[in-house]
């Protein structure tokens, strides 16, 4: 039997999404939708990709970001990297994830900042990639 979450990102990207995309349906579709199939994709790309499930052994395929979509999207994949890698990659993932710990916070809850507040976001964004 295959991997089920690879028959599923398949039956999204190759029978529904175009379906919904196409003129007929996507001005009645609610953005709400769109954005949640967007992430219910990004999703399963990244469990395939982190070999969840998968079953084969795999544990993170670093060339692989099909599941990367937002910053929090990078810093969950080296935190997981940094506890399931191997040799060189375990060692990037901890600095990586002991870099990125200062401003996770941040673009976690990025929705509920106000404007006035990315000013610091982007200091401490700064500070961190220098």
């Amino acid at each position: 039997m295959g991997n089920p979450l690879q028959t599923l990102l398949n039956n999204i990207e190759n029978v529904y999404l175009p379906t919904l995309q196409h003129q007929r349906f996507a001005d009645k579709l609610d953005n709400n939708i769109k954005r949640l199939l967007t992430d219910l994709r990004a999703g399963l790309d990244n469990s395939l990709a982190m070999g969840n499930i998968t079953g084969s052994g795999k544990i993170l395929e670093e060339d692989n970001c099909a599941g990367i979509l937002e910053p929090c999207d990078e810093f969950e994949f080296w935190q997981t990297a940094s506890s399931q890698g191997m040799g060189s990659l375990q060692e990037r993932a901890r600095f990586y994830t002991d870099r990125f710990s200062s401003i996770w916070k941040f673009y976690k809850d990025m929705s509920s900042i106000d404007i006035s507040g990315l000013k610091e976001v982007i200091d401490q964004t700064w500070e961190v990639l220098d």
